[in-house]
């Protein structure tokens, strides 16, 4: 048996019979760093960080201990436009000039070196990633836009499934269910992701606006229930998922 967990540009997924749709660009490219840095207003106890959205960019931060945060700036742009190394520190100043702090801070406290940037991609969900004996998990079967944040959450659900499934005596029929079990949720992540990149990186100031005051006006909890169905699923071991 062969599992293929070896990303977006998998080596495995690529030899399957019928080969991958094309990797889709997402519109947009992400920062990315870790620098020390405090400040009182978002402390561990207060929540830790923040996101905000702007027109065609977005930046948050998050505390992830000893002193540090980690943080991304999402920025619309063409393909193929990421910062070369070097130049990555001050791409972000300038998309973020203006921005509050401690948005500005963050960036200031990062080394140079401290900061990666990427174009991202997903691709239109498949109806099949198994052949036989091998398959496919994570990235590798439905790689996904992060909007959601769902990318490594959703490689876990797999590989809970896939053990729950997983009969040594029939490795193909174990594969099948599998895939029945997930490629239907995946698929609906996947594509989820996608639509929220499009609300979340709106380049009009106009629409940003517009997009930013109806969700002022939502409940925190309508605007979570409208995520019961990714964050409060159940995934099915043992028996369940036979």
């Amino acid at each position: 048996m062969l599992i293929g967990a070896d990303g977006i540009r998998s080596q495995v997924a690529s030899q399957l019979p019928g080969g991958l749709p094309l990797l889709r660009y997402g519109g947009f490219t992400a920062l990315r760093g870790i620098a020390r840095y405090e400040h009182p207003q978002y402390t561990r106890e207060l929540g830790g960080g923040f996101e905000a959205w702007g027109p065609g960019l977005r930046f948050g931060f998050s505390q992830i201990g000893e002193g540090q945060v980690f943080w991304f700036a999402a920025l619309n742009a063409p393909p193929g436009t990421v910062p070369a190394q070097g130049n990555r520190k001050q791409a972000a100043r300038s998309r973020l000039a203006g921005w509050y702090e401690p948005v500005r801070g963050v960036v200031e406290a990062t080394g140079e070196e401290a900061i990666l940037a990427h174009d991202l991609f997903d691709r239109a969900p498949l109806r099949s990633w198994s052949d036989g004996r091998v398959t496919l998990l994570g990235d590798a079967a439905h790689p996904m836009l992060p909007n959601l944040g769902q990318g490594g959450a959703q490689a876990m659900e797999d590989a809970a499934v896939l053990a729950g499934v997983l009969d040594p005596d029939d490795i193909p029929a174990s594969l099948r269910r599998y895939e029945r079990l997930r490629i239907p949720r995946t698929s609906r992540v996947v594509r989820g992701s996608r639509r929220m990149a499009r609300l979340m990186q709106l380049q009009h100031p106009l629409a940003a606006a517009s997009r930013n005051a109806l969700l002022g006006l939502l409940p925190s909890a309508v605007q979570l229930r409208q995520l019961d169905w990714l964050l409060g699923h159940e995934v099915p071991s043992g028996d369940e998922a036979l």
